[in-house]
Protein backbone atom coordinates (compact mmCIF):
# COMPACT_ATOMS: atom_id res chain seq x y z
CA UNK A 1 0.00 0.00 0.00
CA UNK A 2 1.10 3.54 -0.72
CA UNK A 3 0.35 6.97 0.65
CA UNK A 4 -2.15 9.12 -1.27
CA UNK A 5 -0.59 11.65 -3.65
CA UNK A 6 0.23 15.21 -2.55
CA UNK A 7 -2.81 16.74 -4.28
CA UNK A 8 -5.25 14.30 -2.68
CA UNK A 9 -3.64 14.80 0.73
CA UNK A 10 -3.80 18.58 0.26
CA UNK A 11 -7.54 18.32 -0.46
CA UNK A 12 -8.04 16.25 2.71
CA UNK A 13 -6.01 18.85 4.60
CA UNK A 14 -8.21 21.71 3.37
CA UNK A 15 -11.35 19.78 4.35
CA UNK A 16 -10.14 19.19 7.92
CA UNK A 17 -8.92 22.79 8.16
CA UNK A 18 -12.37 24.06 7.17
CA UNK A 19 -14.03 21.81 9.77
CA UNK A 20 -11.73 22.95 12.60
CA UNK A 21 -11.07 26.44 11.33
CA UNK A 22 -11.75 28.45 14.50
CA UNK A 23 -9.63 26.55 17.07
CA UNK A 24 -6.73 26.04 14.66
CA UNK A 25 -6.71 29.66 13.54
CA UNK A 26 -6.97 30.85 17.14
CA UNK A 27 -3.94 28.79 18.17
CA UNK A 28 -1.96 29.97 15.14
CA UNK A 29 -2.73 33.65 15.74
CA UNK A 30 -1.99 33.23 19.45
CA UNK A 31 1.42 31.74 18.66
CA UNK A 32 2.38 34.63 16.38
CA UNK A 33 1.16 37.31 18.81
CA UNK A 34 2.80 35.75 21.88
CA UNK A 35 6.09 35.16 20.04
CA UNK A 36 6.10 38.78 18.83
CA UNK A 37 5.39 40.11 22.32
CA UNK A 38 8.16 38.02 23.88
CA UNK A 39 10.59 39.15 21.19
CA UNK A 40 9.70 42.83 21.53
CA UNK A 41 9.55 42.94 25.34
CA UNK A 42 12.35 40.64 26.47
CA UNK A 43 14.92 40.61 23.65
CA UNK A 44 17.78 42.96 24.47
CA UNK A 45 21.41 43.30 25.40
CA UNK A 46 20.99 41.49 28.70
CA UNK A 47 22.21 37.95 28.06
CA UNK A 48 20.16 36.48 30.91
CA UNK A 49 16.95 37.99 29.53
CA UNK A 50 17.91 36.90 26.03
CA UNK A 51 18.37 33.26 27.08
CA UNK A 52 15.20 33.39 29.16
CA UNK A 53 13.17 34.81 26.29
CA UNK A 54 14.47 32.16 23.89
CA UNK A 55 13.48 29.40 26.33
CA UNK A 56 10.08 31.02 26.84
CA UNK A 57 9.51 31.17 23.07
CA UNK A 58 10.48 27.50 22.74
CA UNK A 59 7.98 26.55 25.46
CA UNK A 60 5.27 28.61 23.74
CA UNK A 61 6.03 26.90 20.44
CA UNK A 62 6.02 23.32 21.74
CA UNK A 63 2.85 23.88 23.79
CA UNK A 64 1.12 25.35 20.73
CA UNK A 65 2.32 22.43 18.60
CA UNK A 66 0.90 19.99 21.14
CA UNK A 67 -2.40 21.87 21.32
CA UNK A 68 -2.65 22.03 17.52
CA UNK A 69 -2.19 18.28 17.09
CA UNK A 70 -4.66 17.71 19.94
CA UNK A 71 -7.31 19.70 18.05
CA UNK A 72 -6.56 17.94 14.77
CA UNK A 73 -6.69 14.45 16.28
CA UNK A 74 -9.98 14.97 18.14
CA UNK A 75 -13.11 13.83 16.37
CA UNK A 76 -15.09 16.85 17.63
CA UNK A 77 -15.13 19.78 15.25
CA UNK A 78 -15.39 22.43 17.96
CA UNK A 79 -12.60 21.56 20.38
CA UNK A 80 -11.89 24.56 22.58
CA UNK A 81 -8.43 26.10 22.11
CA UNK A 82 -8.24 26.54 25.89
CA UNK A 83 -8.88 22.83 26.44
CA UNK A 84 -6.22 21.99 23.87
CA UNK A 85 -3.72 24.38 25.49
CA UNK A 86 -4.50 22.94 28.92
CA UNK A 87 -3.79 19.43 27.62
CA UNK A 88 -0.54 20.55 25.98
CA UNK A 89 0.54 22.50 29.08
CA UNK A 90 0.19 19.32 31.17
CA UNK A 91 2.43 17.64 28.58
CA UNK A 92 4.94 20.51 28.38
CA UNK A 93 7.74 18.46 29.94
CA UNK A 94 7.37 15.63 27.42
CA UNK A 95 6.96 18.07 24.53
CA UNK A 96 10.04 20.08 25.51
CA UNK A 97 12.11 16.92 25.98
CA UNK A 98 11.07 15.73 22.52
CA UNK A 99 12.11 19.11 21.13
CA UNK A 100 15.56 18.70 22.70
CA UNK A 101 15.88 15.21 21.22
CA UNK A 102 14.94 16.56 17.79
CA UNK A 103 17.50 19.35 18.08
CA UNK A 104 20.11 16.76 19.02
CA UNK A 105 19.17 14.59 16.04
CA UNK A 106 19.56 17.68 13.87
CA UNK A 107 23.31 17.37 14.41
CA UNK A 108 23.24 14.69 11.71
CA UNK A 109 23.18 17.54 9.18
CA UNK A 110 26.88 18.02 9.96
CA UNK A 111 27.62 14.82 8.03
CA UNK A 112 27.17 16.29 4.55
CA UNK A 113 23.43 17.09 4.85
CA UNK A 114 22.00 13.73 3.68
CA UNK A 115 21.99 11.98 7.11
CA UNK A 116 20.16 14.99 8.51
CA UNK A 117 17.50 14.74 5.83
CA UNK A 118 17.12 11.00 6.47
CA UNK A 119 16.72 11.60 10.21
CA UNK A 120 14.18 14.34 9.57
CA UNK A 121 12.10 11.96 7.46
CA UNK A 122 12.35 9.08 9.94
CA UNK A 123 11.46 11.10 13.02
CA UNK A 124 9.08 13.66 11.49
CA UNK A 125 6.01 12.20 13.22
CA UNK A 126 7.35 12.31 16.79
CA UNK A 127 5.20 15.16 18.11
CA UNK A 128 2.05 13.72 16.57
CA UNK A 129 2.68 10.31 18.14
CA UNK A 130 3.41 11.87 21.54
CA UNK A 131 0.04 13.64 21.49
CA UNK A 132 -2.11 10.98 19.83
CA UNK A 133 -0.59 7.81 21.32
CA UNK A 134 0.77 9.28 24.58
CA UNK A 135 4.24 7.85 23.99
CA UNK A 136 7.21 9.59 25.61
CA UNK A 137 10.06 11.20 23.65
CA UNK A 138 12.23 8.22 22.70
CA UNK A 139 9.32 5.84 22.14
CA UNK A 140 7.53 8.44 20.01
CA UNK A 141 10.61 8.83 17.81
CA UNK A 142 11.08 5.06 17.51
CA UNK A 143 7.42 4.66 16.58
CA UNK A 144 7.84 7.38 13.94
CA UNK A 145 10.81 5.44 12.53
CA UNK A 146 8.70 2.29 12.29
CA UNK A 147 5.72 4.02 10.68
CA UNK A 148 7.97 5.59 8.03
CA UNK A 149 9.95 2.38 7.40
CA UNK A 150 9.46 1.29 3.80
CA UNK A 151 7.80 4.60 2.90
CA UNK A 152 10.83 6.89 3.11
CA UNK A 153 10.64 8.13 -0.47
CA UNK A 154 6.92 8.81 -0.23
CA UNK A 155 7.32 10.81 2.99
CA UNK A 156 10.29 12.64 1.47
CA UNK A 157 8.20 13.64 -1.56
CA UNK A 158 5.36 14.83 0.65
CA UNK A 159 7.69 16.93 2.82
CA UNK A 160 9.31 18.21 -0.37
CA UNK A 161 5.84 19.17 -1.62
CA UNK A 162 5.28 21.25 1.52
CA UNK A 163 8.71 22.85 1.16
CA UNK A 164 8.02 23.64 -2.50
CA UNK A 165 4.74 25.39 -1.67
CA UNK A 166 6.49 27.40 1.06
CA UNK A 167 9.29 28.48 -1.27
CA UNK A 168 6.79 29.34 -4.00
CA UNK A 169 4.83 31.67 -1.71
CA UNK A 170 8.07 33.22 -0.46
CA UNK A 171 9.31 33.78 -4.01
CA UNK A 172 6.05 35.33 -5.14
CA UNK A 173 5.97 37.62 -2.12
CA UNK A 174 9.53 38.79 -2.75
CA UNK A 175 8.87 39.30 -6.45
CA UNK A 176 5.73 41.40 -6.15
CA UNK A 177 6.31 45.17 -6.37
CA UNK A 178 4.50 46.02 -3.13
CA UNK A 179 5.52 48.20 -0.15
CA UNK A 180 7.41 46.43 2.63
CA UNK A 181 4.67 47.11 5.19
CA UNK A 182 2.02 45.41 3.05
CA UNK A 183 4.44 42.56 2.33
CA UNK A 184 4.89 41.98 6.07
CA UNK A 185 1.13 41.88 6.58
CA UNK A 186 0.70 39.37 3.74
CA UNK A 187 3.60 37.30 5.13
CA UNK A 188 1.95 37.21 8.57
CA UNK A 189 -1.38 36.12 7.09
CA UNK A 190 0.37 33.33 5.19
CA UNK A 191 2.08 32.20 8.41
CA UNK A 192 -1.27 32.11 10.23
CA UNK A 193 -2.69 29.69 7.67
CA UNK A 194 0.51 27.78 6.84
CA UNK A 195 1.08 26.47 10.38
CA UNK A 196 -2.24 24.58 10.70
CA UNK A 197 -2.08 23.45 7.07
CA UNK A 198 1.34 21.84 7.55
CA UNK A 199 0.28 20.29 10.86
CA UNK A 200 -2.85 18.72 9.34
CA UNK A 201 -0.89 17.49 6.32
CA UNK A 202 1.68 15.76 8.56
CA UNK A 203 -1.09 14.30 10.70
CA UNK A 204 -2.70 12.79 7.61
CA UNK A 205 0.63 11.24 6.62
CA UNK A 206 0.81 9.72 10.11
CA UNK A 207 -2.79 8.52 9.98
CA UNK A 208 -2.37 6.78 6.62
CA UNK A 209 0.93 5.19 7.67
CA UNK A 210 -0.61 3.97 10.92
CA UNK A 211 -3.35 2.17 9.01
CA UNK A 212 -0.66 0.35 7.01
CA UNK A 213 1.42 -0.64 10.06
CA UNK A 214 1.00 -3.42 12.58
CA UNK A 215 2.45 -4.31 16.00
CA UNK A 216 4.39 -1.05 16.33
CA UNK A 217 4.52 -1.29 20.13
CA UNK A 218 5.98 -4.78 19.90
CA UNK A 219 8.56 -3.71 17.33
CA UNK A 220 9.89 -0.75 19.31
CA UNK A 221 10.12 -2.63 22.61
CA UNK A 222 13.56 -4.02 21.84
CA UNK A 223 14.83 -0.91 20.05
CA UNK A 224 16.80 2.06 21.33
CA UNK A 225 17.40 5.65 20.20
CA UNK A 226 21.00 5.51 21.46
CA UNK A 227 22.67 5.02 18.07
CA UNK A 228 20.64 7.76 16.39
CA UNK A 229 21.16 10.22 19.25
CA UNK A 230 24.88 9.39 19.33
CA UNK A 231 25.22 10.30 15.65
CA UNK A 232 23.30 13.53 16.22
CA UNK A 233 25.35 14.40 19.31
CA UNK A 234 28.60 13.82 17.43
CA UNK A 235 27.36 16.10 14.66
CA UNK A 236 26.51 18.79 17.22
CA UNK A 237 30.02 18.54 18.66
CA UNK A 238 31.53 18.89 15.19
CA UNK A 239 29.39 21.96 14.54
CA UNK A 240 30.37 23.57 17.84
CA UNK A 241 34.09 22.80 17.41
CA UNK A 242 34.62 23.36 13.70
CA UNK A 243 31.81 25.80 12.91
CA UNK A 244 33.63 28.92 14.19
CA UNK A 245 36.87 27.75 12.60
CA UNK A 246 35.27 27.36 9.18
CA UNK A 247 33.39 30.61 9.57
CA UNK A 248 36.59 32.60 9.94
CA UNK A 249 38.81 30.54 7.69
CA UNK A 250 39.97 31.42 4.19
CA UNK A 251 37.30 29.06 2.89
CA UNK A 252 34.67 31.72 3.70
CA UNK A 253 36.67 34.92 4.00
CA UNK A 254 39.08 34.66 1.10
CA UNK A 255 42.62 36.01 0.87
CA UNK A 256 43.46 39.49 2.10
CA UNK A 257 45.83 40.58 -0.67
CA UNK A 258 43.63 39.75 -3.70
CA UNK A 259 40.67 41.40 -1.96
CA UNK A 260 42.77 44.47 -1.18
CA UNK A 261 44.04 44.71 -4.75
CA UNK A 262 40.51 44.37 -6.09
CA UNK A 263 39.40 47.18 -3.79
CA UNK A 264 42.15 49.44 -5.07
CA UNK A 265 41.03 48.75 -8.63
CA UNK A 266 37.45 49.67 -7.74
CA UNK A 267 38.18 52.72 -5.60
CA UNK A 268 41.50 53.99 -6.90
CA UNK A 269 44.79 54.53 -5.06
CA UNK A 270 43.64 57.46 -2.90
CA UNK A 271 42.54 55.48 0.15
CA UNK A 272 42.89 57.02 3.64
CA UNK A 273 45.81 55.53 5.64
CA UNK A 274 43.39 54.29 8.29
CA UNK A 275 41.41 52.37 5.66
CA UNK A 276 44.58 50.85 4.21
CA UNK A 277 45.72 49.67 7.64
CA UNK A 278 42.33 48.24 8.54
CA UNK A 279 41.91 46.43 5.24
CA UNK A 280 45.36 44.88 5.42
CA UNK A 281 44.40 43.32 8.77
CA UNK A 282 41.09 41.91 7.60
CA UNK A 283 40.46 39.03 5.22
CA UNK A 284 37.30 40.16 3.48
CA UNK A 285 36.28 38.92 0.03
CA UNK A 286 36.42 41.39 -2.82
CA UNK A 287 32.76 40.75 -3.61
CA UNK A 288 31.88 42.60 -0.39
CA UNK A 289 33.45 45.78 -1.70
CA UNK A 290 31.72 45.46 -5.03
CA UNK A 291 28.44 46.04 -3.21
CA UNK A 292 29.52 49.45 -1.92
CA UNK A 293 28.78 52.47 -4.17
CA UNK A 294 31.93 53.99 -5.72
CA UNK A 295 33.05 57.07 -3.82
CA UNK A 296 31.94 55.90 -0.36
CA UNK A 297 35.54 55.26 0.66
Amino acid sequence: MKLPGPIKLAKETIQIFSEKFFPLLTLSIGLIISSTLVREIFFGNNSVMLIGSVLLMLVIHVVTIGATFYVIAREERSTSPLVALSYAWNKKGDLFWLLILNLLLGGAYAFFIIPGIVFQIWFSLGFIILVVEAKDGSRALLASREYVRGHEWEVFLHIGFLALITMLFSYLLDSLPIPSGIARVISTIIQVFAGPFIAIYLYLIYNHLKKMSHDIDKKITSQSMTKYLSIGALGCVLIVVFGPILLYSDLFLGDTLPAFEKLKELKGENLPPEAVKALEQLAVPASVYELAPTGDL
